[in-house]
């Protein structure tokens, strides 16, 4: 039972250290290496509307999966510029991201 809540406590420490570190990376400045770079605004360049096929697994009253349903599902795929600038030298940088939106019914 011990070695069980040891191994829980150790993989949450891993995965809080890998947010964490992700966390810090994208905010290190590429000119003066602090993190210290800060959003200053973020500009929509493109949104365009598509679908997704996802899996859905129908289930009986005993949790059961009887069988699996596939269905398209509308998606808003968005990519955005966003725009920052480093507390310490000033320096301003652009990154692209891309996101997803969906439905939160389906």
């Amino acid at each position: 039972m011990l070695i069980v809540i040891i191994a829980g406590a150790i993989m949450l420490a891993i995965m809080a250290a890998i947010i964490i570190g992700a966390t810090l990376i994208s905010k290190k400045c590429p000119k003066c290496k602090k993190f210290s770079l800060k959003k200053v605004s973020e500009e929509e360049l493109e949104r365009v509307a598509t679908t997704r096929n996802v899996r859905k697994d129908i289930k009986d009253a005993s949790g059961k999966v009887i069988r699996t349903e596939y269905k398209e599902i509308p998606v808003t795929k968005i990519t955005y510029k966003v725009n920052y600038k480093c507390k310490n030298c000033g320096e301003e940088i652009s990154k692209i991201r891309h996101r997803e939106d969906k439905p939160l019914i389906y």
